[in-house]
């Protein structure tokens, strides 16, 4: 292969760095929503499915709606542990035109983190006046991804880790016979920990694990203002219907950017500063549920839909002036303000939900099937974001001893094979952002696996 005279490639090396610097931002995904991760929060939730909004009779009411809190009577403290087991697979379509180790014929990769581990801890009290208070800090399901630092997917993501957290303070009121309002404000931590590869070879597009470079973004907005509020009415018969929505964000994170030069800029470029901040909104969810109720509520049946203004996350926008570059040719530079398109779509789901009462007031079950819209179109599927049509399968059964209730949950979630044959995904080249190869084309496979346990004592 001829190579560039040094000055020359030194050159490119110098410009083609802030390629590097920046393209690092462009990966992270959204933290938030069902349409992009796993749906509901609380135990009781994932066993019917997520259809669990008119009436769900526990704390999980202050992300469903909290107009239902006013169900909850005397004083409650819950705590509840979620394991998130992600299985996400890709299998790359085979290229032997790809210049690589692999010499084109790519090994299939699979997630390697199980489980995750989520929390929810809260306390609700019931007033005099027909009002339930509540306070609880919590986080919607979703999963964490490794995979292979060598493997064929590490342009897209060798490691995430990207959420979102909610401490709040609540309320649900009976305003008459036939109406409950309730308000959920607080605010949500969101934090961003990615890791990735990008390739510098100046000359022509390859995949050489020795041009590689990687780059490890970490960011966090710790204090996000949140807003949840729904309206509840029961409408006679054993029929309720409900109607909740959680406000957008609108996050801004602080953070740094870490890379590990591959060989071709390590002599050519320096690397000053590596403070970042990045800007991005986060959905609008509205929620909307009918329930039956049978005499005595022996039974009940839910149907429950939710939309997520997904399409509203167009770019991400990341400040990286602080990140300046220095080469004995071009001088010092800042990388400067970039932005990123995503072009994410809405995405909706409709789920059922049954209870039955096994025992009064000692033994109840539940389950639950759905369906999920992707929320992420196919062209642009990665390992760690494998959001196709999803099926929805939840069971569950409280038991209560005492004060104690012990609440047991699982649920299933399918994800449809997808084969991906016109993949944009392209490889981040920090010299020659033209000389990329695609790397997104493969069968992409996925399926989440929660079991959730919840304790909650009453007083």
């Amino acid at each position: 292969m001829r190579r560039r005279p040094a000055r020359t490639r030194a050159a490119a090396a110098a410009a083609g760095a802030a390629v590097l610097l920046v393209a690092a931002l462009a990966v992270p995904r959204p933290a938030r929503g069902g349409g992009l991760y796993i749906p509901g929060v609380g135990g009781a939730g994932l066993g019917r499915a997520a259809a669990h909004i008119v009436a769900p009779g526990d704390l999980s009411a202050i992300w469903y709606d909290p107009a239902a809190l006013v169900d909850i009577e005397g004083v409650t403290l819950t705590y509840e542990n979620s394991f998130v087991f992600s299985h996400a697979s890709f299998d790359r379509r085979d290229d032997p035109t790809v210049i690589s180790d692999e010499r084109g014929v790519f090994p299939p990769v699979k997630n390697e983190v199980h489980p995750f581990y989520i929390p929810m801890l809260g306390l609700t009290v019931a007033t005099r006046r027909n009002v339930t208070l509540a306070l609880a800090f919590y986080a919607p399901h979703a999963g964490d991804f490794a995979f292979p630092a060598d493997g064929p997917q590490r342009y897209a993501v060798i490691k995430s880790d990207t959420g979102e957290t909610f401490a709040e303070a609540a309320f649900g009121a009976r305003l008459s016979r036939r109406v409950d309002v309730g308000l959920a404000a607080g605010f949500s931590t969101v934090f961003v920990d990615e890791t990735f590869a990008v390739h510098a070879d100046p000359v022509v597009a390859n995949e050489l694990h020795s041009g590689d470079a990687t780059v490890v973004l970490k960011a966090t907005a710790w204090v996000v203002p949140s807003l949840g509020a729904a309206l509840r009415l029961h409408l006679g018969g054993g029929f309720a219907a409900a109607l909740s929505a959680r406000a957008p964000l609108e996050v801004h994170a602080r953070g740094k950017l870490e890379i590990t030069p591959s060989a071709e800029l390590q002599t050519q470029v320096e690397v000053a500063g590596d403070a970042v901040t990045m800007r991005f909104p986060l959905p609008l969810i509205v929620n909307a549920a009918v329930r039956w109720d049978s005499p005595g509520r022996r039974f009940d049946l839910e149907l429950a839909a939710t939309w997520e203004n997904w399409s509203v996350i167009d770019a991400f926008v990341v400040d990286a002036t602080a990140v300046r570059l220095q080469s004995g040719l071009v001088g010092k530079s800042s990388v400067g303000m970039v932005r990123f398109d995503k072009g994410l779509r809405d995405a909706f789901s409709v789920r059922l939900g049954a209870g039955v009462t096994i025992r009064k007031d000692a033994v109840w079950a539940r389950a639950g099937i759905g369906y999920e819209s992707p929320g992420i179109r196919r062209e642009r599927l990665t390992p760690s974001s494998v959001d196709t049509h999803k099926a929805l399968l939840g069971v569950g059964v409280t038991v209560r001893l005492w004060r104690f209730d012990l609440a047991l949950s699982y649920l299933r979630i399918f994800e449809a094979p997808t084969d991906v044959d016109d993949s944009t995904y392209e490889q981040l080249n920090a010299l020659s952002p033209k000389r990329v190869t695609i790397v997104g084309n493969g069968i992409y496979r996925g399926s989440y696996d929660v079991a959730s346990a919840a304790l909650t004592a009453r007083f």
